[in-house]
């Protein structure tokens, strides 16, 4: 094939063949080629004020109140619109969708405020308890909530191909900036004020590791050694294949997103779930300490209770307490500090092999690609227990 053959003639088909000026190679494919297509998808959680009934209704008349209204007009608008609500209930929603012009909120940051917090309100999409702890639990715990009715969106906002988009967990998870080292492919050809997207409604646990605990955990140079070979190992393997560098994160990254995925493992043997319809989310950085593991479908399957069950007191007939979560949590510490790949699991140094996991397999801690956030990577059981043979490295553990 001629030189000028391989070069890309800029077709862009899923735009009506507009065409845009490209001097990239040309690749060869199969048509079922599983690196043909890779969607990239932004998701959040309804949670109030955002999912109350009147903030969705104002935000259907975005592009009016985005307008430069005199207030004596805005109000006219209103009332007209909104005959039937006070009209400081609406002024204060608007004020609210406005601010976004200006100012970018933390998707993540809003969440985790309103989960942790003491007082949870009700809308139609969000329902949270704060759940009482045993001391055993509270140990580990400074919080745990049950989510009897959640709904999560998830839009798409582009796709790539070839390469798949490699996520740093700082910039594109939690501050919701564009950290994908790919370059994306618009799914319109005009600036489209709206995006496709998808409601998953389901049920959800979210929990709040104990601050106190965590930084005395944190402050131990076995952990921040452990941490750090496989952070470290990340970030070279970014910068190999000409990605940013990861910027600096704590121990609590790696032990959040392996504590959520040994949980989701154990919980599906309980809640009747199975683990590839559980979903992580992972909350991280200096100020948050947070995990909410959920189920997320189209219909109403996965609200059936199985997971929320996880995390009561139960009342047993001598008027003891059955601590259901304290249990689950026992059963994590067993199944973490053994793998059926044992030693090599537990031996495995990310530094020499690029393998981006501490130890960690298919046999022990990874689960369904599509229930984790991180691709399966940064995954190290010796941050949840201690490992045999191994520094006291476990959370869970690490004062025994």
């Amino acid at each position: 094939m001629a030189a000028a053959h391989c070069v890309c003639p800029g077709r862009r088909p899923w735009l009506n063949d507009e065409k845009e000026d490209c001097t990239e190679r040309l690749y060869a494919l199969q048509r079922g080629a599983s690196n043909i297509y890779f969607s990239i998808i932004r998701s959040a959680l309804s949670i109030p004020p955002w999912s109350n009934p009147l903030q969705a209704e104002i935000a259907s008349y975005y592009k009016l109140f985005a307008g430069q209204l005199t207030e004596d007009a805005l109000r006219q608008v209103i009332q007209s619109l909104f005959p039937q609500h006070p009209i400081e209930r609406v002024m204060e929603c608007v004020a609210r969708l406005s601010k976004l012009n200006t100012e970018k909120p933390s998707i993540r940051r809003e969440e985790y405020e309103l989960l942790d917090a003491d007082q949870h309100p009700i809308s139609i999409y969000f329902d949270a308890r704060k759940q009482a702890m045993l001391p055993r639990t509270q140990k580990f715990l400074s919080g745990l909530v049950s989510i009897p009715r959640l709904r999560e969106v998830r839009t798409l906002i582009g796709f790539s191909r070839i390469d798949a988009p490699e996520m740093d967990p700082t910039m594109e998870v939690f501050n919701e900036e564009s950290g994908f080292a790919v370059t994306t492919a618009p799914i319109s050809a005009k600036q489209l004020d709206w995006l496709p997207a998808v409601e998953n409604l389901g049920e959800g646990v979210f929990l709040r590791l104990n601050s106190k605990r965590l930084e005395n955990w944190e402050s131990h140079d076995t952990v921040k050694r452990r941490a750090s070979n496989l952070l470290n190992a990340y970030s070279s393997w970014r910068q190999k294949r000409g990605l940013q560098a990861l910027k600096s994160q704590r121990p609590r990254l790696i032990l959040l997103h392996t504590l959520a995925h040994m949980l989701m493992r154990q919980m599906s043997l309980d809640c009747g779930y199975s683990s590839a319809s559980l979903r992580e989310r992972i909350y991280s950085d200096e100020s948050m300490a947070g995990l909410l593991i959920f189920t997320s479908t189209p219909d109403s399957d996965g609200s059936l209770g199985g997971l929320v069950r996880q995390v009561k007191l139960v009342k047993n007939p001598d008027g003891s307490e059955r601590d259901n979560f304290g249990r689950l949590l026992t059963d994590v510490v067993e199944l973490a500090r053994t793998c059926s790949s044992d030693p090599l699991c537990r031996e495995h140094d990310p530094r020499r092999t690029e393998r981006l996991n501490g130890a960690a397999c298919h046999a022990c801690a990874m689960v369904s690609e599509t229930s984790c956030e991180f691709g399966n990577r940064l995954l190290d059981r010796g941050m949840v227990v201690s490992l045999p043979n191994e520094a006291r490295t476990g959370y869970l553990d690490y004062d025994e």
